[in-house]
């Protein structure tokens, strides 16, 4: 199911994982297998907006390492300091007064994406991406977990 979902992907491009898109591929199940092997088929470029760690890994135990092992596969992505305004300007773009940290993370990891200036953004929250992304032409968000269509 989950490698319908990089249809959308041509080779090469970049691919950027969310939280929820993460622990997809960190997870030991034939979801997350498919997904491994559509992003290595594809020979695409793996990044994950450092923002994204916090939510991911505790420090220790079993959970950590799967991220560990997903990461192997994926390249970090700083917060510049341009990502950090923009992810404000997403906040006030989209009405989000309080949307707590959850959103604020999210909207870090919309504009970590958009520096790149194309890419695909898969989710496990398509909702709230997709809707922080709305604007941004070159940020493709699909749902890691639904096929494309």
């Amino acid at each position: 199911m989950a490698s319908r979902a990089l249809t959308i992907v041509h080779d090469h491009q970049p691919v950027v994982l969310d939280t929820g898109a993460l622990l997809a591929l960190a997870a030991r199940d034939q979801q997350a297998a498919f997904l491994r092997r559509g992003l290595l088929r594809l020979r695409a470029s793996v990044l994950v907006p450092i923002v994204v760690l916090p939510e991911c890994v505790r420090g220790r135990g079993p959970r950590d390492a799967a991220v560990e092992r997903a990461l192997r596969v994926a390249a970090l992505l700083p917060l510049t300091e341009s990502a950090a305004r923009h992810a404000g300007a997403l906040l006030a773009t989209t009405g989000a007064r309080r949307g707590g940290a959850a959103l604020t993370i999210d909207a870090m990891v919309v504009a970590t994406a958009a520096e790149l200036r194309g890419c695909v953004l898969l989710t496990g929250d398509p909702g709230d991406l997709g809707r922080l992304a709305a604007d941004l032409p070159h940020v493709e968000v699909r749902d890691v977990a639904k096929p494309a269509g």
